[in-house]
């Protein structure tokens, strides 16, 4: 972890990967839509931190991926940690995700690009008043001290990107 609370580590994830992840994330989607017999567009499953976006908590292939990912957060970390969950956001146009810290479950919190349009969707942090700019590219991943760094990003100019 460097001194800004954050590291960014690029091509954690292989292509083949990121694709299998982006139908999983897309098949989530589309139960649910079909589950409340309504549109993606219609935004009907944020959260409060941003509610123009799909949300899934807890779904086994990304609950599969946390524990894939377990150790090379903890060299990063110099910690031990115990796994909480994951939680998945496919943001769309104009999705803003508001300025936020996370909850205690979330010391140490990681966020992992899995698909974009074209271009990467900034991530801004804040520690001591300074802000810094990071750009994911799919595959990559940050970890960060969820509970110190407020995080956030602004609006959302692309269709479609896949968080986790």
């Amino acid at each position: 972890m460097d001194k800004n609370g954050y590291v960014v580590l690029r091509n954690v994830l292989n292509n083949q990967t990121l694709s299998i992840l982006k139908v999983q994330s897309k098949l989530l989607e589309k139960q649910k839509c079909f589950h409340i017999n309504r549109y993606s567009t219609e935004y009907p499953f944020g959260d409060a931190q941003c509610p123009t976006s799909f949300t899934n908590y807890g779904a086994l292939c990304y609950e599969a991926l946390l524990l894939y990912l377990q150790p090379i957060i903890e060299e990063y970390t110099s910690k031990e940690l115990l796994p909480t969950y994951s939680y998945m956001r496919i943001y769309y146009k104009n999705s803003i995700l508001q300025k936020h810290t996370d909850r205690p479950s979330c010391e140490y919190s990681a966020t992992i690009c899995i698909s974009i349009d074209d271009k990467p969707w900034d991530i801004y942090f804040k520690k001591c008043e300074t802000e810094h700019c990071v750009s994911l590219n799919p595959g990559d991943i940050i970890i960060y001290k969820g509970q110190e760094l407020e995080h956030w990003r602004d609006k959302y100019d692309g269709n479609e990107q896949i968080q986790v």
